[in-house]
């Protein structure tokens, strides 16, 4: 998998903020998220990326296994990873639901005004 090239990844105030050019949005990453986004950066294999995680938060095998494959599952869905962009959606005023995966929030969606 790779990262979207008109995808970047910023940290403002030590959290992890991704702006996807294509969509004209941003969304806010945990640390989780943001550690395997910069390793997708610098095109990591999944099996490495898996192993990071395994040594970098002290996880088992299949919890590395499994939290990744969700991240890059919300990943593809949100369109920031190569070849899932899509269209710019021009905000709409409706409010956005925070997307959760159980026990932990990866990514939040927020509309700014500029």
């Amino acid at each position: 998998m790779k990262t979207a090239s008109d995808t970047s990844l910023f940290f403002i105030e030590e959290q992890g903020v991704l702006f996807s050019e294509s969509a004209q949005k941003i969304y806010h990453l945990n640390e989780l998220a943001a550690f395997i986004w910069c390793l997708l950066e610098d095109e990591a294999s999944e099996e490495a990326i898996a192993h990071s995680l395994q040594t970098t938060y002290d996880i088992n095998a299949y919890e590395s296994k499994r939290l990744l494959s969700e991240t890059l599952t919300l990943f593809s869905e949100l369109h920031v990873l190569e070849g899932t962009q899509k269209e710019v959606e021009f905000f709409t005023g409706e409010p956005v639901l925070d997307i959760i995966v159980p026990e932990i929030t990866f990514v939040k969606t927020r509309f700014y005004r500029l």
